[in-house]
Protein backbone atom coordinates (compact mmCIF):
# COMPACT_ATOMS: atom_id res chain seq x y z
CA UNK A 1 0.00 0.00 0.00
CA UNK A 2 2.78 2.57 0.75
CA UNK A 3 4.61 1.74 -2.30
CA UNK A 4 1.07 2.15 -4.56
CA UNK A 5 1.11 5.41 -2.23
CA UNK A 6 4.65 6.80 -3.03
CA UNK A 7 4.10 6.14 -7.21
CA UNK A 8 1.05 8.13 -6.93
CA UNK A 9 2.95 10.75 -4.61
CA UNK A 10 5.52 11.02 -7.72
CA UNK A 11 3.27 11.13 -10.11
CA UNK A 12 1.31 13.49 -9.27
CA UNK A 13 4.28 15.70 -8.32
CA UNK A 14 6.05 15.43 -11.32
CA UNK A 15 2.59 16.82 -13.06
CA UNK A 16 2.15 19.39 -10.89
CA UNK A 17 6.27 20.00 -11.54
CA UNK A 18 5.31 20.08 -15.84
CA UNK A 19 2.48 22.48 -14.91
CA UNK A 20 4.09 25.17 -12.98
CA UNK A 21 7.08 25.36 -15.16
CA UNK A 22 5.07 25.02 -18.64
CA UNK A 23 1.74 27.10 -17.57
CA UNK A 24 3.04 30.57 -18.91
CA UNK A 25 4.84 28.93 -22.37
CA UNK A 26 2.46 30.94 -24.11
CA UNK A 27 2.77 34.22 -22.01
CA UNK A 28 5.44 36.68 -23.43
CA UNK A 29 5.65 38.82 -20.38
CA UNK A 30 5.30 35.58 -18.12
CA UNK A 31 6.93 33.20 -19.37
CA UNK A 32 10.51 32.38 -17.67
CA UNK A 33 11.48 29.79 -19.51
CA UNK A 34 11.90 25.63 -18.28
CA UNK A 35 14.08 22.82 -18.05
CA UNK A 36 17.08 24.53 -18.94
CA UNK A 37 17.05 27.73 -20.66
CA UNK A 38 15.37 30.98 -19.14
CA UNK A 39 14.25 33.83 -20.79
CA UNK A 40 13.58 37.37 -19.93
CA UNK A 41 11.26 39.41 -22.08
CA UNK A 42 12.71 42.67 -23.82
CA UNK A 43 10.26 44.44 -25.60
CA UNK A 44 7.86 42.11 -28.04
CA UNK A 45 8.97 40.24 -30.00
CA UNK A 46 12.37 40.17 -28.59
CA UNK A 47 13.65 38.30 -25.30
CA UNK A 48 17.09 37.56 -23.66
CA UNK A 49 17.76 33.99 -23.54
CA UNK A 50 20.39 32.26 -21.21
CA UNK A 51 20.99 28.15 -22.19
CA UNK A 52 21.93 25.95 -18.92
CA UNK A 53 23.43 29.53 -16.93
CA UNK A 54 23.21 32.94 -16.77
CA UNK A 55 26.80 32.97 -17.72
CA UNK A 56 25.85 34.47 -20.91
CA UNK A 57 22.70 35.44 -23.07
CA UNK A 58 21.72 36.23 -26.49
CA UNK A 59 19.04 38.59 -27.78
CA UNK A 60 16.57 36.14 -29.58
CA UNK A 61 13.04 36.64 -31.07
CA UNK A 62 10.01 35.08 -29.34
CA UNK A 63 8.66 31.89 -30.70
CA UNK A 64 11.29 31.73 -33.40
CA UNK A 65 14.50 31.47 -32.05
CA UNK A 66 16.57 33.13 -34.26
CA UNK A 67 19.39 34.95 -32.71
CA UNK A 68 20.22 38.65 -33.10
CA UNK A 69 23.09 39.43 -30.68
CA UNK A 70 24.83 36.33 -28.76
CA UNK A 71 27.28 35.75 -26.32
CA UNK A 72 26.20 39.01 -23.70
CA UNK A 73 28.01 39.47 -20.79
CA UNK A 74 26.39 42.34 -19.72
CA UNK A 75 24.07 45.36 -20.94
CA UNK A 76 21.88 48.23 -19.77
CA UNK A 77 18.52 48.71 -21.01
CA UNK A 78 16.78 52.09 -21.73
CA UNK A 79 13.63 52.11 -23.07
CA UNK A 80 13.52 50.24 -26.31
CA UNK A 81 17.51 50.73 -26.57
CA UNK A 82 20.06 48.08 -25.39
CA UNK A 83 23.49 48.85 -25.27
CA UNK A 84 25.70 45.55 -24.20
CA UNK A 85 29.30 43.74 -24.06
CA UNK A 86 29.83 40.42 -25.71
CA UNK A 87 32.58 38.25 -25.24
CA UNK A 88 33.46 35.89 -27.79
CA UNK A 89 34.25 32.29 -26.32
CA UNK A 90 35.98 29.29 -28.32
CA UNK A 91 32.43 28.19 -29.63
CA UNK A 92 31.27 31.46 -30.28
CA UNK A 93 31.16 33.06 -33.72
CA UNK A 94 28.74 36.35 -33.40
CA UNK A 95 30.74 38.82 -32.07
CA UNK A 96 34.41 37.95 -32.59
CA UNK A 97 35.55 41.17 -33.91
CA UNK A 98 33.30 43.58 -32.38
CA UNK A 99 31.80 42.78 -29.03
CA UNK A 100 30.27 46.10 -28.10
CA UNK A 101 26.66 46.87 -29.70
CA UNK A 102 23.41 48.96 -29.39
CA UNK A 103 20.11 47.16 -30.25
CA UNK A 104 17.13 48.71 -30.95
CA UNK A 105 14.00 46.76 -30.35
CA UNK A 106 11.39 49.08 -32.00
CA UNK A 107 13.16 48.36 -35.32
CA UNK A 108 15.20 45.42 -35.24
CA UNK A 109 18.50 46.67 -35.76
CA UNK A 110 21.56 46.08 -34.21
CA UNK A 111 24.89 48.24 -34.35
CA UNK A 112 28.23 46.82 -33.74
CA UNK A 113 31.66 48.27 -32.21
CA UNK A 114 35.09 47.68 -32.47
CA UNK A 115 36.01 49.43 -29.64
CA UNK A 116 34.66 50.86 -26.18
CA UNK A 117 35.60 54.25 -27.74
CA UNK A 118 33.33 53.71 -30.67
CA UNK A 119 30.73 52.26 -28.98
CA UNK A 120 30.42 55.14 -26.41
CA UNK A 121 30.10 57.62 -28.76
CA UNK A 122 27.45 55.92 -30.16
CA UNK A 123 25.70 55.38 -26.91
CA UNK A 124 25.77 58.85 -26.45
CA UNK A 125 24.32 59.74 -30.01
CA UNK A 126 21.55 57.50 -29.79
CA UNK A 127 20.40 59.08 -26.18
CA UNK A 128 22.51 57.03 -23.30
CA UNK A 129 24.55 59.18 -20.37
CA UNK A 130 27.68 58.41 -19.92
CA UNK A 131 28.83 56.31 -17.85
CA UNK A 132 26.51 53.25 -18.50
CA UNK A 133 25.38 51.55 -15.81
CA UNK A 134 25.31 47.97 -17.56
CA UNK A 135 25.44 44.94 -15.31
CA UNK A 136 25.68 41.61 -15.30
CA UNK A 137 22.87 38.80 -17.17
CA UNK A 138 22.36 37.50 -13.52
CA UNK A 139 21.94 41.28 -11.90
CA UNK A 140 19.53 42.14 -14.93
CA UNK A 141 17.35 38.99 -14.45
CA UNK A 142 17.09 39.31 -11.00
CA UNK A 143 15.96 43.35 -11.04
CA UNK A 144 13.51 42.11 -13.73
CA UNK A 145 11.42 38.97 -12.48
CA UNK A 146 12.16 40.44 -8.99
CA UNK A 147 10.12 43.84 -9.54
CA UNK A 148 6.28 43.28 -8.96
CA UNK A 149 5.82 46.21 -11.00
CA UNK A 150 7.50 45.05 -14.06
CA UNK A 151 5.70 45.62 -17.37
CA UNK A 152 2.67 42.77 -17.80
CA UNK A 153 0.42 42.53 -20.77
Amino acid sequence: MSALFALAFVVVMCGLGIYVMEKDSGNYWEYEGAWDFYRMPLEEPYELVMIDTMDSASINKWKEGSTIVGDIVEYEKRGALIAGHCQHTSYSFYTKDKPWFVFDCATGQVDTYASKEAFEDACTQKGFSLPLDMKSIRENWNAYWGNPNRRRK
